[in-house]
């Protein structure tokens, strides 16, 4: 028999110290900074994906209008809603979000292509309109570091 059997281990010795519990949230802290820009820029890509949906959407809309009546005004729409002409081929939030986007369509002629303007409400989105940027290649170009994205919509 050892000199430590049968011997109780009193209550103040249970559970962990003052040190041991700091380290413990120590460790949790660290790795959540590390884990916290890895969640965010996931976040920010899902969002642009998002974007690039709408931004299809939005072709298909135009294409279903030209196969129904041969043409695609020209002009500028409102932002954050379909122009009249497009209304009944686009769902009214085919035109906003995610968060604080608008879209904005316009085809200043005849012979010019349309063109799709995202604008962010907030700086938080201008993450989202860069990931999306990158998502839509050739096709898209950042105004204002980022604030707002044009996009020449294939025709």
């Amino acid at each position: 028999m050892s000199a430590t059997e049968g011997l109780a281990v009193p209550a103040s010795r249970r559970g962990f110290t003052l040190v041991e519990m700091m380290f413990m949230m120590l460790i949790i802290g660290i790795l959540a900074t590390l884990i916290l820009p890895a969640y965010h820029g996931q976040v920010y890509r899902a969002q642009g994906a998002d974007v690039v949906g709408h931004v299809k959407s939005v072709v298909l809309a135009i294409k279903d209008y030209e196969s129904d009546n041969d043409t695609v005004p020209t002009g500028t729409g409102p932002a954050g809603a379909p122009p009249s002409y497009l209304a009944p081929y686009a769902g009214s939030n085919l035109f906003v979000g995610p968060g604080t986007i608008t879209y904005q369509l316009s085809r200043p002629s005849a012979t010019a292509p349309p063109t799709l303007l995202i604008a962010s409400g907030s700086p938080g989105d201008v993450q989202v309109l860069l990931a999306a940027s990158r998502a839509l290649g050739s096709m898209a170009y950042t105004i204002g570091g980022g604030q707002s994205l044009g996009v020449t919509l294939p025709y």
